[in-house]
């Protein structure tokens, strides 16, 4: 069945124009690429094309596992289990490694912005997703 959710996801997210890139990708993702053929069938192509977007882009890099978990969580419509203290220690991380300059403080305090709209967003889709949940349900 995995094989199926793979052939049908490459059809959808890899025109014919993919870059070797996108094939190298595509070799070494297999499991991605099952997870991201499920959300396709299960909901729509649009959604399948922005979780690899996101997938692909993410900085640092997921992990294939990371990734694969991720892409299943928003499925089913449960935000990732983080705690408050990793992602707190997360972030201390990241801005103790900042230069102490005016430049690096506004890009810190610009970049925290930008995350703080991001978690809105991301509350957004996960009140989405439950509420797709459960329309299915009933």
């Amino acid at each position: 069945m995995n094989e199926l959710y793979r052939i049908r996801v490459l059809n959808i997210l890899f025109p014919e124009d993919a870059t070797d890139a996108d094939y190298d990708w595509i070799v070494s993702h297999k499991t991605v690429l099952y997870e991201l053929g499920r959300v396709s069938a299960d909901l729509n192509d649009d959604d399948a094309r922005a979780l690899l977007k996101l997938v692909r882009e993410a900085d640092p890099p997921m992990t294939t596992r990371a990734a694969v978990a991720a892409i299943r969580q928003w499925r089913l419509g449960r935000p990732p289990r983080k705690s408050l203290d990793d992602i707190y220690q997360r972030i201390v991380n990241v801005l103790d490694n900042y230069e102490g300059t005016e430049e690096a403080l506004d890009a810190m305090q610009e970049a925290l912005q930008s995350a703080l709209f991001l978690v809105e967003r991301a509350k957004l889709a996960v009140l989405s997703a439950r509420h797709q949940a459960s329309k299915r349900n009933s």
